[in-house]
């Protein structure tokens, strides 16, 4: 499976047609479902992502709403492909619960923009500074489990150099560019590798400095990520210390994208970011 692929977002997709068609015909749950010899219970779980939606329960749908032809065969295809392996799928038994869905996610996004306060976000990581990072979970986890998910993190940058990659905005808070993980020597590689990075112009790393004060981001770190087509909506993705969370209303990623548009204007310009990673890199 390509590394630009993602069943989950496909998923996604045929969910929300399937649920636009329902309501176009005025159709409850419950109503759909008994049409097609289903319970409300059902077509419900397909239509959350609780269950995969198999290409027959498509065909079903797709003839009580009256949908043939092009947009019929259509519809069967993206239950089908919804149904494939992602890339990431031999990992997965290492990855956190939850995480996976991101990946897939991310593997077919078009624009990633992310806020960072902590950390190097994982798709700017070098791979002794994601050991580094990934080692110090307060569970112990062996050895050969570590060494899979640094490799997933690493496939996952091969797509930022990729013709058709997406573009990336990374706001770091300041700190992250003094925090040691892994090291003096880890952290000058990876500063280094930031600014390797940041030559690349589908790649734009800025910096919110010290001096910015309080801000709208001390909430905590996340991501947006945007899709190819106006058929797929922007996501939000959030984790904390037990789990992770996935934002998908409206109103959350508008306002996620004011609290974004906050940040990169109280962070310095790419010009001035790459100075001052520059300086840093020199005086370690």
């Amino acid at each position: 499976m390509p590394l630009n692929y993602s069943p989950t977002l496909r998923s996604r997709r045929l969910r929300a047609i399937l649920r636009q068609l329902r309501e176009e015909h005025a159709l409850t749950l419950d109503q759909a479902a008994r049409q097609v010899d289903w319970t409300g219970a059902k077509l419900s779980r397909i239509e959350t992502g609780q269950r995969g939606a198999h290409p027959n329960d498509v065909r079903a749908l797709a003839d009580l709403y009256g949908i043939t032809g092009r947009e019929r065969e259509a519809l069967i295809t993206l239950a089908r492909e919804a149904r494939q392996r992602g890339w990431w799928q031999p990992y997965g038994s290492v990855l956190p619960p939850g995480f996976a869905t991101y990946v897939d996610l991310e593997s077919e996004a078009s624009k990633i923009a992310t806020y960072s306060p902590e950390l190097v976000p994982g798709l700017l990581q070098t791979e002794d500074y994601a050991r580094a990072q990934i080692g110090a979970a307060p569970t112990q986890e062996p050895d050969d489990e570590i060494d899979k998910r640094v490799a997933v993190r690493m496939k996952r940058q091969q797509r930022l150099t990729e013709a058709g990659g997406p573009t990336v905005l990374a706001i770091l808070n300041e700190a992250v560019l003094y925090r040691q993980v892994g090291g003096r020597d880890a952290l000058h590689r990876q500063l280094t590798h930031v600014l390797d990075l940041a030559t690349n112009p589908k790649i734009s790393i800025h910096i919110l400095p010290f001096a910015a004060g309080s801000h709208p981001g001390t909430h905590g770190e996340f991501v947006l990520l945007e899709f190819p087509t106006s058929q797929d909506a922007g996501i939000i993705y959030v984790e904390y210390l037990t789990g992770r969370a996935f934002l998908e209303e409206p109103d959350e990623i508008v306002q996620y994208h004011l609290v974004l548009d906050h940040l990169r204007a109280r962070s310095l310009s790419r010009e001035d970011s790459t100075t001052l990673i520059s300086n840093i890199i020199r005086r370690s």
